[in-house]
């Protein structure tokens, strides 16, 4: 089995508020934190002794799933997706504007401002 198999699976359990249990792989730790629960690596003992943890510990559950879900809500959603490759692009594309081109961008954006401001 591959080291990151079945990673991609588990932001959709945290937004689904499940908890989650995993093998202990960086990737892994990476996506769940201090929120997984981790089974030694390629142990299926373990991941069997994990998982009924997980099943019968209601009150670990219940914190984890909530915990998970909010994690999952604030770091990996859409929208905060979406400001990080803005700030990408925005990071590339503002280096190549010149000094000149600036400081002629912010003489305009004054002149406007006192366009607007003695007109009104």
């Amino acid at each position: 089995m591959s080291l990151t198999e079945g990673n991609g699976k588990i932001s959709n359990y945290m937004a689904m508020g499940l908890p989650t249990v995993a093998f202990d792989t960086p990737v892994s730790r990476e996506i769940l934190g201090d929120l997984g629960i981790y089974a030694r690596l390629g142990s299926a003992d373990d991941l069997a002794v994990k998982l009924e943890e997980a099943l019968q510990n209601r009150a670990l559950a219940t914190r984890l799933s909530a915990a998970l879900r909010a994690r999952a809500v604030s770091d990996f959603s859409w929208e905060r997706a979406a400001c990080q490759i803005e700030n990408i692009y925005r990071a590339v594309i503002e280096p190549q504007t010149t000094e000149p081109e600036r400081k002629a961008e912010s003489r305009e954006q004054r002149a406007e401002s006192r366009e607007q401001t003695t007109a009104g």
